[in-house]
């Protein structure tokens, strides 16, 4: 059977991976994540939470420490401090446009926070992403060297219609030379596309 992916509809987190290297071996590579904002709100309106898209552009999610092998990422890594919001305000006008938080019944920080303390912390035992700043500021770095708007719009892929995961994968694939990860969850609970399975996370 063939999965058709609506791409206006969907929370796609596209995982770009890059192998880097990290002589303590506790991960061997990064997995940046970008969502689809305008399912993301679809997705988090059905459990009743208001959710605003800034921008109709492909969103960080995060930038995760993974391994090439596919196995489970470390979380929560205890190695550097707590977030503080006094390190990243120098990168404000650029999180909130590459990174918003689409939650305005949360605080402005907390997303950040939260990737900050279940993936960043871990990526601090590489010198690029050692700090706070360093890792908001390289995933920054990372998201707009890997805009995913524009590999897909090269390849003839428009929000609103309907493709096939590889024709997806291929156009991602075709800029970065890697295989990107597409995450699909199906919505057949729910009553705003019934029975679809749509890119996910």
């Amino acid at each position: 059977m063939k999965m058709k992916n609506r791409i206006a509809q969907c929370i796609c987190i596209i995982g770009i991976i890059s192998t880097v290297y990290n002589e303590e071996r506790e991960w061997d590579s990064f997995v940046l994540t970008l969502t689809w904002p305008v399912t993301m709100c679809k997705f988090c309106n059905l459990v009743d939470k208001k959710c605003v898209v800034p921008a109709k552009m492909w969103e960080i999610h995060g930038l995760w420490p993974g391994y090439s092998n596919g196995d489970c990422a470390p979380r929560g890594c205890s190695i550097s401090h707590p977030f503080k919001e006094s390190e990243i305000m120098v990168l404000l006008d650029r999180l909130n446009k590459y990174w918003p938080n689409q939650l305005p019944d949360r605080p402005q920080y907390d997303f950040w926070k939260h990737e900050w303390e279940a993936h960043g912390r871990c990526a601090t035992i590489v010198e690029e992403t050692g700090t706070e700043l360093k890792y908001f500021n390289k995933t920054l770095d990372l998201r707009l060297i890997n805009d995913v708007g524009s590999m897909l719009s090269s390849a003839g892929i428009s929000p609103g219609k309907s493709y096939e995961l590889t024709t997806v994968e291929r156009a991602v694939k075709r800029r970065t030379g890697g295989q990107p990860l597409v995450f699909c969850g199906n919505t057949e609970n729910t009553t705003w596309i019934s029975g679809k399975n749509h890119l996910y996370e």
